[in-house]
């Protein structure tokens, strides 16, 4: 588990507006919003993951895109998990709608940058998924 990253991870995404926010889609773009991400859409926004290898990229001719790993080897939560030092269950659960309960999955339910930034830190504070959740999995 890289907690470097997922740190600077967790401070981004304390600074991001809930209306910039949609935990259904790894990046988007819509014209009353402009661009709205989830956390690891956003995490390949950032400068410093971008040059370390982890880059959110919009389809040509397309308002949505993908999240890859330097190569194009992995994509959206498989790169999440490399670039991240995770399992590919740490990833779904940060990254993933249904790592926040059955309803997310069609509808965002309320889930926020800031509940995504607190279930980072949660992570690295215990070095993996907490107990308290285990029930949602």
């Amino acid at each position: 588990m890289n907690k470097r990253r997922l740190n600077k991870l967790a401070s981004y995404l304390d600074t991001i507006s809930s209306k910039k926010f949609n935990i259904n889609r790894w990046v988007g773009s819509t014209p009353r919003c402009g661009t709205t991400a989830c956390a690891l859409g956003y995490a390949g926004l950032m400068p410093a993951f971008r040059r370390a290898g982890l880059k959110t990229v919009f389809t040509e001719g397309d308002r949505e895109g993908d999240v890859y790993l330097r190569g194009g080897s992995k994509m959206n939560t498989s790169a999440g998990a490399a670039f991240f030092d995770l399992s590919f269950e740490q990833a779904a659960f940060l990254f993933l709608p249904q790592g926040y309960g059955p309803k997310v999955r069609t509808k965002a339910n309320g889930v926020t940058p800031k509940i995504v930034a607190k279930r980072i830190r949660e992570m690295v504070a215990v070095g993996g998924i907490p107990e308290k959740y285990f029930a949602y999995n």
